[in-house]
C-alpha cells in the first residue's frame, strides 16, 4: 500500500523510521492524501482513516497538527476528508496559512475487525 502527501508548493521534511513528522512550508488550501493499492477507504467513528486491502484493514489515525510560533506550539485541530475522487484530505481548523505547520503521524496500526 503506497500513499503520497500532495500539496501545492508545500516543500516536505519525511525522515524515515517508526516515527516522523511531515513540515509544510507555504502549503496551500489542500493538504491531501493519495492511496493507492486499498479495496475501500472508510472513516470510523473516531475519525481515524480505514484502509481495507485484501481482506485486511489498517487504520491510520488522526495525526497531531500544530504550528509552532516563537517558543510556543500550537495545536491545529485536523479532521480526514474522503472525497468522491478517492483522495482522502486532512482539513485543518483554524491556523496561521502563511505559517508552517507540522504533521505528525501516529504509526498506522494493522488491524482485523469482524
Amino acid at each position: 500500500m503506497l500513499f503520497a502527501l500532495l500539496s501545492s508548493a508545500a516543500p516536505l521534511s519525511v525522515p524515515h523510521g517508526p516515527g516522523y513528522s511531515v513540515i509544510v512550508s507555504q502549503h496551500g488550501s489542500r493538504i491531501a492524501l493519495h492511496y493507492q493499492g486499498q479495496d475501500r477507504l472508510a472513516l470510523d467513528g473516531d475519525g481515524n482513516l480505514v484502509i481495507s486491502a485484501d481482506g485486511r484493514e489498517t487504520v491510520q489515525e488522526l495525526p497531531a497538527v500544530f504550528q509552532r510560533e516563537g517558543k510556543s506550539i500550537r495545536l491545529v485541530s485536523a479532521a480526514y476528508v474522503i472525497g468522491a475522487d478517492g483522495i482522502v484530505e486532512l482539513r485543518l481548523g483554524p491556523h496561521v496559512p502563511s505559517g508552517p505547520i507540522e504533521i505528525a503521524p501516529l504509526i498506522v496500526s494493522p488491524s482485523r475487525r469482524s
